[in-house]
């Protein structure tokens, strides 16, 4: 008995045979790009139904495209079997070809799984039909039926998996032209074993199927329809949904990815030049000082700062002043070599390390061609600016053999190039030598004298101008070193600030100073309202100042109402947003609050009339002279109405004469400071001074 085949549905099999194998190979292929290992189970198993359907459905299309005179139909039982062979064969296959590298062992063990399941699928389907008598099979075309399911499954496992393992394209799997080539070499391995098997088989004249009344072809071509737009329908969603789920990925991985690049460019330059930062200038000088090494060559450093920088800041802004700095770095940048490294390591200064060198002299001529560079005028936003700069020199290994040391002595020759008028480079000499050695032992001594107890407060009386009364005191570190003797406040304080002391020591202040006021409210002293401490822009910057204020008012017992905190209008604007957030904090707990130093900053009254501001003091610069300065006496008169329309007291500091005295009187100013009053005196002498001011009639100490 023979049969004909159906063209249409000959060509709908191979169809199937190779949508399905793409699909089977589409989804198996995503496990080499999952990191997840229970996702990568869920690919093989989608990889695996698809692949084993599609076998399935492939068969069953092929066998209601061939037909005979007698009525066929389907043992369901077997139907089912077929298809779960070919589902684990194609699991094994692909989980083979899926685990570690594919070598040619791998390769052959999924090609014979996949050939087996292929054909086990087949003859298995075949035997559903149960014909009686039953089909029989001509021998070599059964073996070259095996032989294309194994070659050919082969094949396919080897364009899919083997050729281009790492490719390019964003989900890491192979490119689609080479997922089509194998999908059609699996098709054609499918749909090779399914023809060359029914032309191996060899139906009897008289037979007839026993499973004709078990489901029928009409039944078998519903289940396989449903079957197959099953397959189709899963494969469809998961793909869209690793799709946008890889696309997630990709966009998430490349916004951290940007992130940190970004905050890594963050941490290792400066956020107004773009330059280098301190940081990542150490690290360049460490690789440079490994090569210098190795060849006996020199490099230098050039420590520099700006001259005449702070006045333009002051007179004519921030922005103006920030436009110089990108300028400035700018014309640095541009007079340097390929191997040279500048870095912005302050608000006005700038570190360059030049590279290797044989000649010394090099390093002098760079030095040169920068001062000659930034002596030129800039011209920021219509404005002609003339600044200039003092460069300082220190050459490796002459003048030090590690980073510190270079700048250290970089910036010593520095001062020393300020100190004999500016506008000039000098290189290291011994002589130097002295500050910077002065310095590291003011440093080292402070930290022990921290820890010893050593420092002491001084206390300057505040007196109201009207009455003449003492109303306050402000408190003033003094240190007494036991080696290098008397060392004054404007030495040691930016010292403090420079290695961090002056968080310990700020601290140790605060404290100090709240003690002593409980003190003398213990003692009854009703004339003092309030005790006042300077506070450094480390100390206000710093994370937990706040806290550290909280905990000494709580250890003191003292109200939050008698302390005055101190700072300047400099560090309130070098952060804006951060002083003002912090110094609301402060005022809302009752803490006082004083701008010092005022008129020597950046700011004006206007700017800053949004900070919680209960007093402000104007500089003992601006006092000294008063009667004979226009100028001078000018601006303390501008000050002190500004500050009066804005509710602000105004403290005088460094009154020394009663024509001073007399004048900022005659302006409205409250309070004042000064050797006319008291010069700041121990607790001891400020005892004292309490109880002569207590019996005498005030005129005669004011």
């Amino acid at each position: 008995m023979t049969g004909i085949y159906s063209p249409l549905l000959v060509t709908l099999s191979c169809i199937i045979a190779i949508m399905a194998s793409y699909t089977a190979l589409d989804l198996a292929g995503r496990i080499r790009a999952c990191k997840d290992a229970v996702a990568g189970r869920y690919w093989l198993t989608g990889g695996a139904f698809a692949m084993g359907t599609g076998i399935w459905a492939m068969h069953f299309i092929g066998m209601l495209a061939f037909m005979l005179p007698e009525n066929l139909g389907y043992d369901i039982s077997f139907t089912l079997l077929s298809m779960l062979a070919a589902v684990i064969a194609s699991g094994i296959a692909l989980a083979v070809v899926n685990t570690g590298e594919l070598t040619l062992v791998r390769l052959l063990a999924g090609g014979l799984a996949m050939g087996t399941g292929i054909c086990a699928m087949h003859y298995v389907g075949m035997a559903a039909m149960k014909m009686q008598p039953p089909i029989s099979y001509s021998g070599p075309l059964v073996g070259a039926s095996i032989f294309i399911a194994m070659s050919a499954s082969v094949a396919a496992l080897w364009i899919a998996f083997r050729v281009n393992p790492r490719s390019d394209s964003p989900a890491g799997r192979p490119p689609i032209w080479q997922r089509m080539a194998a999908a059609v070499m699996m098709g054609a391995a499918i749909a090779g074993v399914h023809y060359t098997g029914m032309a191996a088989a060899r139906f009897p004249t008289v037979a007839q199927g026993t499973a004709a009344s078990l489901m029928s072809a009409e039944q078998l071509a519903t289940l396989v329809a449903v079957m197959s737009i099953s397959v189709m329908l899963i494969a469809v969603l998961l793909s869209v949904h690793d799709k946008f789920q890889s696309q997630q990925t990709r966009y998430l991985t490349a916004s951290l990815q940007a992130a940190n690049e970004e905050l890594q460019f963050m941490l290792l330059h400066d956020p107004l030049t773009r330059l280098p930062n301190r940081v990542l200038l150490e690290d360049r000088v460490s690789r440079i000082m490994a090569r210098v090494k190795r060849s006996k060559l020199e490099f230098a450093f050039l420590y520099i700062d700006l001259d005449r920088f702070k006045s333009v800041n002051d007179l004519m802004g921030h922005h103006i002043g920030d436009a110089v700095i990108q300028a400035a770095a700018k014309r640095i940048t541009e007079t340097l070599r390929e191997m040279d490294t500048v870095a912005r390591v302050g608000g006005d200064e700038f570190m360059v390390v030049l590279g290797e060198s044989e000649n010394r002299q090099d390093f002098e001529t760079v030095a040169r061609r920068i001062g000659i560079a930034l002596s030129d005028t800039f011209v920021i936003q219509g404005h002609e600016i003339r600044i200039s700069a003092s460069i300082g020199i220190s050459i490796y290994p002459q003048h030090g053999t590690d980073i510190q040391q270079l700048m250290a002595h970089a910036d010593a020759a520095m001062y020393y190039a300020k100190d004999v008028g500016k506008n000039n480079y000098q290189v290291f000499e011994a002589g130097m030598n002295i500050a910077v050695e002065r310095r590291h032992r003011i440093s080292r001594n402070l930290a022990l004298a921290i820890g010893r107890t050593e420092l002491t407060l001084a206390y300057q009386p505040k007196v109201a101008i009207a009455s003449g009364g003492i109303v306050g005191v402000e408190a003033l570190a003094r240190w007494h070193d036991r080696e290098l003797g008397i060392i004054g406040p404007e030495e040691f304080i930016p010292i403090a600030e420079d290695t961090g002391l002056i968080l310990s020591l700020g601290e140790w202040v605060l404290c100090e100073a709240c003690t002593q006021m409980k003190r003398w409210e213990a003692q009854g002293e009703e004339r003092l309202q309030g005790i006042s401490v300077n506070v450094s822009t480390y100390q206000l910057n710093h994370q937990n100042f706040v806290e550290v204020v909280k905990g000494v008012l709580e250890k003191t017992g003292l109200e939050a109402g008698r302390l005055e905190l101190e700072v300047t209008e400099s560090a309130v604007m070098q952060n804006p947003e951060r002083a003002c957030a912090i110094l609301t904090e402060l005022h809302q707990l009752g803490v006082k609050i004083a701008i010092d130093d005022f008129g020597t900053g950046y700011s004006n009254l206007s700017q800053l009339k949004r900070f919680p501001i209960d007093y402000l003091k104007i500089d003992q610069s601006f006092i000294s002279g008063i009667a004979t300065d226009i100028q001078n006496a000018a601006l303390v008169k501008t000050i002190v109405a500004m500050a009066y329309n804005l509710n602000l007291e105004v403290i005088v500091e460094g009154v020394e004469t009663e024509e001073q005295l007399a004048f900022v009187k005659n302006l409205g100013a409250h309070m004042y400071q000064g050797y006319l009053c008291s010069e700041p005196l121990s607790v001891e002498e400020f005892q004292q001074f309490l109880g002569r001011t207590g019996e005498k009639d005030k005129t005669q100490w004011r």
